[in-house]
């Protein structure tokens, strides 16, 4: 996992951990997930498509392609998001609300090796 100022790039092996907990999310439209400077209500994992970061002033700061987790770190720690998050019709994620949060860390409180140790990492990550 490569932790980034905007998102974290998950391996494969992440992704495939995570979608054990979370089914895929088709959007048929574009649609904003995650408002600028607000608490995320959930966290996503980019399957397919694209998701847009954009500023204040609506410029685009960050384009991402699939494998990308956004706005855990603010949403696991209560911190505002500072971008606007936009996906892009026909963009595959899963979410990870908080009763998925839970469940995943009831797993990892179970075991101690891979692929556990990433979502340490990113509980930590502030």
């Amino acid at each position: 996992m490569i932790i980034d100022k905007y998102y974290n790039i998950l391996t494969n092996e992440q992704v495939e951990y995570l979608s054990k907990f979370s089914k895929e999310c088709l959007y048929s439209s574009e649609t904003q997930i995650i408002y600028a400077n607000q608490i995320p209500m959930a966290s996503y994992v980019l399957l397919a498509g694209k998701i847009i970061l954009r500023d204040a002033q609506k410029r685009i700061v960050k384009t991402c392609q699939p494998k990308v987790l956004i706005g855990f770190s603010e949403f696991f720690h209560g911190k505002a998001y500072k971008y606007t998050v936009e996906i892009e019709s026909g963009s595959k994620v899963l979410i990870l609300d908080r009763s998925t949060i839970l469940e995943i860390q009831n797993q990892n409180s179970k075991h101690s090796s891979e692929p556990f140790k990433f979502f340490e990492e990113l509980t930590r990550s502030a």
